[in-house]
């Protein structure tokens, strides 16, 4: 008995969380890649000539069963990584890769798609069916289709000791994160922390033996908060080294080594394809296309925000030399005294607005607001098997038909052998091809500090946008209306992808917006006005140096990539050169943030982390529609869901954002929203 394979047929119904256990994973894919071994030879063996459904549509077919398998795999393993989940993977990912190679480099069935492919013009296909011949065509040139037998091998060879590293880079960071301990006795060095972290911190040390102690993370959430509220500035270095070090020269958890390791083979495998490097590699199928033009880009913004940025530096030093006699900020210092700069200047702290933010109540008025935005309902079943107690889930449904969209896995709360962040995945994609059908199964999974038994959970402002991010990332999946699976949802370019996700972190930001996700979690009474001027105010607030340090990680990850990696060298170094040759913060550099970027060496954004700004860029010129519109415009969600959230993969990013926009995009907007100046307007001062 195996509840995959037993279920398989109506795992797009309800996936048997409570009868599969990890044991089950590996024959459920081996008896699946048999099945799918037998239709690849089959398709391969097709004596009639190629056409769109018994070579396109065939091949889309081959992988729709395993990758379900992997996907309920993977998405359960990033909330739950057990050791034997971990060991699962090892043996999950190498036969799923190792298939995937024989596939995408076969010759014959290139010899089809290229059929088809130099005919495209005469057959008789949708948009939709258009870009899927295309993708596929480029998809099997990328890996390694019409190269000579012993170049495909060692690209199998590559493709499978990349998913090891990466795997292992993953579980080395999040092992690393889980174990980092600041340890403090002396409750007068913690001033100025407030009380929710201090009582975290209080429960671990209590918990790890400490009685009287406060023990700190480096978990995303913790770290930033002590970085902006504690005092001491002594503390504030260690914790700075500590998050810096977590993967360097670290006795149990060192990523050195697999970060050499995975570029030198991301390298070789671009010069196999015959790319001069990773970078081109990746930027090819990507909305910008080059890593000169995502440079170019990165430049270009960076000439914008440096003058504001020198400013924000100057207005944070004076304010240490006033407050401590000494100027010179350092890397420790930053947040520090933005958060003070903040709280004098704009009279509150990202603290003032947590009261105003209660988790069940937010989660009741978001599902409203996404209802009142594109018409979705959110029903919650208490009836389906989970994961993990801490999961809920929804089914959403269109308002206007009563049309199942999918389903959502909510699943909020830190834990133990959880990846840390937030991130929305799939367990299951949506398609409807060759009598096929599935609506997307999406896991939206966050670390949220859990309150005490009797109390209200209270988020950080900075919360409940990433919550809005990640549930834009389910909207695109949620929305999606492609017929193939390879092109559903948020099946789009990286440099595309965060569009949805960050455009919808502007409601919370907005008075309308506000008024409908914020009140007080006692009194109910809504955000006072003068607190939501401050909170515009803030929008602008040391964007300048905000944005110079974002382009900092997005300059460090192409280097990376465009970079021989034998001309790297120590990985201190190379991070301390590029972070500290056009600093804006003083301070010795400790480390290798390299080390620990797993966004690029564990995640999807290898050569690609210059998205998010990229994104952001999008978002706010398309934001722009909806600020004109009005945030709740009918006609304008319509659009933008017809647009893009709809559309997937269909088309070019770049077709799909003119459809909305009705032009190409423009920076205007993103840098009027943060106060800064185009280069025209700074040449005329």
């Amino acid at each position: 008995m195996n509840p995959i394979l037993d279920e398989l047929a109506s795992l797009h119904e309800s996936i048997p969380f409570d009868k599969i256990s990890v044991e089950d994973y590996l024959p459920a894919l081996r008896t699946l890649l048999d099945k799918a071994f037998v239709n690849f030879e089959a398709i391969k063996g097709n004596s009639d000539p190629p056409n769109f459904s018994n070579t396109l549509e065939a091949l889309e077919s081959l992988f729709i069963d395993l990758h379900t398998v992997m996907n309920i795999y993977y998405g359960t393993y990033l909330n739950c990584a057990t050791e034997s989940m971990q060991a699962c993977g090892q043996d999950l990912f190498p036969l799923i890769s190792e298939f995937e190679s024989k596939v995408y480099s076969d010759d014959i069935i290139f010899d089809r798609l290229q059929t088809l492919y130099l005919r495209r013009t005469e057959l008789d296909l949708t948009r939709e069916q258009a870009t899927l011949l295309e993708k596929s065509y480029r998809n099997f040139k990328r890996g390694g289709a019409g190269l000579a037998a012993e170049q495909k091998q060692r690209l199998e060879e590559i493709e499978q000791e990349l998913w090891q590293l990466q795997m292992k880079f993953g579980d080395n960071y999040r092992k690393a994160t889980e174990s980092y301990e600041l340890l403090v006795s002396d409750r007068a060095r913690l001033a100025g922390l407030p009380a929710d972290c201090l009582r975290q911190a209080a429960e671990k040390a209590t918990e790890k033996g400490h009685d009287g102690s406060w023990i700190f993370d480096v978990s995303g959430s913790v770290y930033d908060t002590f970085m902006r509220f504690c005092a001491d500035r002594e503390l504030r270095r260690q914790m700075y080294i500590g998050i810096q070090c977590i993967n360097y020269n670290s006795p149990d958890f060192d990523n050195q080594t697999l970060v050499h390791s995975i570029l030198r083979l991301r390298r070789e495998q671009a010069e196999v394809l015959g790319y001069p490097s990773f970078a081109h590699l990746e930027l090819e199928e990507r909305m910008l296309k080059s890593p000169e033009k995502a440079m170019a880009f990165l430049d270009e913004l960076d000439t914008i925000v440096l003058p504001a940025a020198h400013g924000d530096i100057e207005a944070l030093e004076e304010l240490q030399e006033e407050m401590t006699g000494v100027r010179e900020i350092l890397r420790w210092d930053y947040l520090y005294y933005s958060e003070r700069l903040r709280e004098r200047l704009l009279r509150f702290n990202k603290e003032t607005l947590r009261p105003y933010f209660e988790l069940e109540s937010l989660l009741e008025k978001l599902l409203r607001m996404i209802h009142k935005l594109y018409g979705i309902e959110f029903i919650r079943r208490t009836d389906l098997p989970t994961y993990h107690p801490d999961v809920r889930i929804y089914d959403c449904v269109d308002a206007s038909d009563n049309r199942s969209l999918g389903r959502v896995y909510l699943d909020l709360f830190k834990r133990k052998e959880k990846q840390s962040g937030a991130w929305c995945s799939r367990f299951i994609g949506g398609y409807h091809f060759a009598e096929r059908a599935s609506r997307p199964h999406v896991a939206l999974s966050y670390n949220l500090t859990r309150a005490p038994e009797g109390k209200a959970t209270l988020l950080e402002f900075d919360e409940v946008e990433i919550l809005l991010h990640e549930l834009g990332h389910a909207l695109h999946n949620l929305c999606g209306e492609s017929a193939y699976p390879s092109l559903a949802g948020s099946s789009v370019a990286l440099d595309f992808v965060e569009l949805p996700s960050q455009l919808l972190e502007n409601w919370v930001n907005e008075p309308g917006g506000l008024d409908l996700l914020a009140s007080h979690h006692e009194s109910g009474e809504a955000i006072p006005r003068e607190l939501q001027r401050a909170l515009q105010q803030s929008k602008c607030f040391m964007k300048g140096s905000m944005y110079k340090l974002r382009l900092e990680y997005s300059r460090l990850d192409l280097k990376l990539h465009l970079q021989d990696p034998s001309l790297i060298g120590d990985l201190h170094e190379f991070d301390a050169r590029h972070f500290t040759e056009d600093a804006i913060v003083g301070g010795p550099y400790y480390g290798s943030f390299s080390c620990s970027f797993a966004h690029v060496f564990n995640g999807a954004y290898a050569a690609g982390y210059y998205s998010y700004l990229w994104a952001e860029l999008l978002e706010a010129d398309a934001f722009d529609v909806f600020r004109q519109q009005g945030i709740f415009d009918q006609a304008t969600a319509d659009r933008f869901r017809r647009s893009i959230l709809a559309t997937g993969g269909s088309e070019e990013p770049m077709t799909l954002y003119r459809r909305f926009r009705e032009r190409e995009p423009s920076g205007a907007a993103l840098l009027r929203r943060a106060g800064l100046q185009s280069p025209q307007e700074q040449e005329a001062q």
